[in-house]
């Protein structure tokens, strides 16, 4: 799990005011082996702009299993007098050992040996977000996502006999654009309110990409406190997909509005916590997860408040890829279960730890930021 290092400096002046962090990056996740970098952070802060002027963050970060994500992030949620929110991500993206399990909602794997073949991929990423307030908690979002992708697989491999598009790779290209309604009372740790998105999103020649296709994709996610310290948090969400869309896109989900980069599955640590990453994937694609986060401890260290949490999870998700006349047989629904803790530092950092078992195995992933 990654550990807060000595670094956390905020200013105390009248003026803005400027708050860092650097946190040393020391993880295990079951899906890509032990982890190791340095994220960092600085935001300008000022007492009538929330929560920031700016926040820019920085990641290097490798792991022993072949991934590599590096990256540097600008948010502006104050532009234009408040009414625009700009964010752009630039990075790298590289994974040696990159997974394939086929694609649809086959049956589960075996926990002794996945029938899986590791292949190569890469890609440098920019991707550029505008959101406008529009009413109250609604706004509008727009945005924009290139991806150079390089895929090499191994000519015996499964992926090299599937030979799903996309296995040479190349450009993709996305614009989406959607509608967001959000009442929580903090983006970092909410504690009461909803976030709802709805967004539709191309790939096309003039946009710069080798495909072309289209898709949608609609969420909610809700939290509400009971008492002082404990909060019951759910998310459900649906993508759907259609046209020339890659083998290795199959598995995003189209939200505008998360924070993280890349939120896919069904899955890993963002969709449902036991699987292996991104072992379900198709056109259609739905989550859902339920949370009880319970904060039972707060101290104060360099200056910084530290609050210390706990969460019990049950998660959920399946996929379509074509026909299925028993949507809910044994081939259906995929379901994970688990707890994990979480390290809230001041406003600046979500340090996230969770075990999550599903379908006879137990996995564990650790990270930035609450899951939803």
């Amino acid at each position: 799990m990654e550990a807060p290092g000595p670094t956390a400096v905020d200013a105390t002046s009248a003026a803005p005011r400027y708050a860092s962090a650097a946190v040393p990056l020391v993880s295990y996740s079951s899906d890509t082996g032990l982890g190791v970098g340095l994220r960092g952070v600085i935001q300008q802060r000022a007492a009538d702009a929330e929560p920031y002027v700016f926040s820019l963050e920085a990641q290097g970060f490798a792991t022993t299993g072949g991934a590599q994500f590096h990256f540097a992030f600008l948010d502006v949620p104050r532009l234009a007098g408040g009414s625009l929110r700009l964010d752009v991500l630039a990075g790298y993206d590289r994974n040696s050992a990159a997974p394939y399990y086929g694609i649809g909602n086959h049956p589960a794997l075996a926990n002794d040996l996945a029938p899986f073949n590791a292949y190569f991929e890469e890609y440098p990423v920019l991707r550029v977000r505008l959101r406008g307030a529009l009413w109250r908690g609604l706004s509008a979002i727009g945005g924009y996502r290139l991806l150079l992708q390089h895929v090499a697989a191994d000519p015996n491999s499964r992926l090299a006999q599937d030979a799903p598009l996309g296995v040479d790779g190349g450009a993709y290209a996305e614009a989406s654009l959607g509608l967001g309604w959000d009442t929580r009372d903090d983006e970092m740790e909410p504690t009461r309110g909803a976030l709802l998105e709805a967004t539709a999103r191309a790939t096309a020649a003039p946009l710069g990409s080798r495909y072309l296709s289209g898709g949608g994709f609609a969420s909610a996610a809700g939290y509400q406190a009971i008492g002082a310290r404990v909060v019951v948090a759910g998310r459900v969400a649906l993508d759907a997909t259609w046209g020339d869309v890659p083998f290795d896109r199959l598995q995003d989900f189209g939200s505008l509005f998360t924070p993280f980069f890349l939120l896919s599955g069904v899955g890993g640590g963002l969709t449902v916590r036991g699987l292996r990453q991104s072992e379900y994937v198709g056109r259609t694609k739905a989550i859902a997860n339920a949370e009880i986060r319970a904060q039972f401890a707060e101290l104060d260290v360099w200056r910084e408040h530290i609050r210390l949490s706990s969460v019990a999870f049950v998660d959920a998700g399946r996929v379509w890829q074509g026909p299925d006349p028993q949507p809910l047989a044994a081939f259906g629904v995929h379901v994970g279960a688990g707890g994990g803790l979480r390290v809230a530092w001041g406003k600046l950092i979500v340090l996230r730890a969770d075990v999550g078992f599903a379908e006879g195995s137990a996995r564990v992933y650790a990270d930035f930021r609450h899951v939803f």
